[in-house]
């Protein structure tokens, strides 16, 4: 029983370890392919859509313009400039730390972020970002 579940452990690290290092290897490439203001915005069309709708949008719109501005602002990001890497900063910096999280008063507002930024909303915004910045540069993300 015992062997198994180290076995079962080792596998799973193994699994992690290689998936962060395919990031490595992406950022990399990310890293050093230019990405223009329009690819940013064309991200932030696929990843925030504006609704058809004759609603008030406001609020959304002053959302993507910061995720826009972070391409260029995100912290950590000044040799990075003008890079499908800064990009992802920009997105990232935006799900993590700018994003409106709704709490339900049932947690405290920290762990709700946390909860957003690991397995949330946040996360699958990033991941959705992800899969429109590779798909601006022509780059396929590993299954």
């Amino acid at each position: 029983m015992a062997r198994h579940r180290l076995e079962e452990a080792g596998k799973a690290f193994r699994q992690m370890a290689r998936s962060f290092e395919q990031l490595g290897e992406l950022a990399n490439v990310l890293s050093v392919t230019p990405f223009t203001d329009r690819q940013m915005k064309t991200t932030v069309d696929v990843v925030m859509p504006v609704p058809m709708d004759d609603g008030d949008h406001r609020r959304l719109q002053v959302e993507r313009e910061k995720v826009v501005q972070l391409f260029d602002t995100a912290i950590g990001i000044e040799r990075l400039r003008g890079t499908a890497w800064a990009a992802f900063q920009g997105w990232t910096e935006y799900a993590d730390h700018h994003r409106l999280v709704r709490n339900t008063g049932r947690q405290d507002p920290r762990k709700a972020r946390l909860e957003s930024i690991w397995m949330g909303r946040s996360a699958t915004m990033k991941q959705a970002a992800l899969q429109a910045i590779t798909s601006q540069v022509g780059l396929q993300l590993a299954a």
